[in-house]
């Protein structure tokens, strides 16, 4: 007998479970909010993979909180500048990336000082640098 299980199977199972209700179909904003909620480590891991099957350069700068860390995203254009992708949601609640400031190409000292003023504000914040020209491409897998 072969069993095949499911990252849904494996979420929802102990779910329904503990609710008393093991053959019972969750509601569709159950399986929404299930994907929200990916760890963070998840999509960094993710990100580092697609950069690295590409041949381009991935590095984590800062490691914050495994699951529920914000997340910066920092292009490295590789002539001394830099633009910094933070999530950010939009009225309708979707998750999209833009960049920190209006000047898409900001000296990397100016990008190492806004890092740093989150950093002290925020110490779960993840931090990971790219060094890829199809930014947006990337961007929106996570």
């Amino acid at each position: 007998m072969r069993c095949t299980l499911s990252i849904t199977s494996l979420c929802i199972g102990p779910f329904l479970h503990h609710y008393g209700r093991a053959n019972a179909r969750p509601s569709p904003i159950f399986y929404e909010l299930l994907s929200m909620s990916l760890a963070t480590h998840m999509r960094v891991s993710a990100l580092l993979q697609m950069c690295h099957a590409k041949g381009e350069g991935a590095y984590v700068i800062q490691k914050g909180d495994r699951t529920a860390g914000a997340l910066l995203i920092r292009q490295n254009h590789c002539n001394g500048t830099s633009t910094l992708y933070a999530r950010r949601y939009t009225m309708e609640g979707e998750a999209e990336w833009q960049p920190v400031s209006d000047d898409d190409f900001q000296p990397d000292a100016d990008i190492d000082t806004t890092i740093e003023k989150r950093l002290r504000t925020d110490p779960d914040l993840w931090v990971i640098e790219v060094e890829t020209r199809d930014v947006i491409a990337l961007l929106s897998a996570v």
